[in-house]
């Protein structure tokens, strides 16, 4: 290839390339309130959709996650293990105080709700207030074959 080709294509392609960020994405808002009957029904028709019920400090919750995103071992490491529901105690750090990276979710905006939970976010959504918290979980599970297991022995 022409070095001066090579050069135009590269200040070309610096010109076109843009990184697409969250804070591009641009979101209607609603005017009814998120209800977990809403984000069932957008995940209805996903397999790896996974809700789980649980209790948190007493209270009745949901888990909400896509299996494909979110590692069982990560999950029970950020979010399980601290609110010690891992071990069926009901104590354990509060909800916001859980991670850095959580937070409550915004329940006008059902769209960015579901963005978030198809980027890797797990939500907690509380039935007694209605109300959701979400942490960044992100953790794709390893799917290969190890070395091990390619081994035989005769």
């Amino acid at each position: 290839m022409n070095l001066s080709v090579w050069n135009r294509w590269k200040k070309y392609n610096q010109k076109v390339s843009k990184r697409v960020t969250d804070q591009d994405v641009i979101i209607p808002e609603t005017k009814e309130r998120v209800t977990l009957e809403a984000i069932r029904a957008e995940f209805n028709h996903i397999d790896d959709a996974m809700f789980q019920d649980l209790s948190i400090q007493g209270r009745k919750g949901t888990m909400i996650y896509l299996s494909t995103l979110v590692d069982p071992k990560v999950l029970q490491q950020v979010l399980l293990d601290p609110l010690n529901l891992s071990h069926g105690m009901k104590v354990g750090l509060p909800i916001d105080q859980l991670h850095p990276r959580g937070q409550w979710a915004d329940l006008q905006l059902l769209p960015k709700l579901l963005h978030d939970i198809a980027t890797g976010y797990t939500v907690i959504w509380f039935h007694d207030d209605e109300t959701a918290f979400k942490i960044h979980t992100y953790s794709p599970p390893q799917r290969g074959v190890t070395p091990t297991e390619n081994e035989t022995t005769f």
